[in-house]
């Protein structure tokens, strides 16, 4: 029997066998997906919202990384909703207010 073509991998299998591979990858929720080069119509989105981003990101005590570099997120949806709304409205609070009646 050969091997499934996609293989659930620990974190750690994941971390060791980047060290020295040419292509980058991706971890999601144990599947590694390799990753294609950029464009220069990406690397021009990617820097205007690493931009728009920075500024909020900091004064929340927060950092951004545009690329090449590994984080962990949890959640991923919960934390991009937070810093896009607050780069896009110009605020640093952390919940947005409501209008109260």
């Amino acid at each position: 029997m050969t091997d499934p073509a996609f293989k659930l991998i620990s974190v750690e299998e994941y971390l060791r066998s980047e060290r020295d591979h040419p292509v980058r990858h991706e971890y999601v929720d144990g599947f590694v997906y390799a990753q294609a080069g950029a464009s220069r119509a990406h690397n021009v989105i990617t820097s205007n919202i690493h931009v728009a981003l920075h500024g909020p990101a900091r004064k929340a005590g927060c950092q951004v990384f545009q690329s090449d570099m590994k984080v962990r997120v949890t959640p991923p949806a919960a934390i991009t909703r937070t810093l896009w709304w607050r780069a896009a409205a110009g605020r640093t609070t952390t919940t947005p207010k409501r209008n109260r009646a």
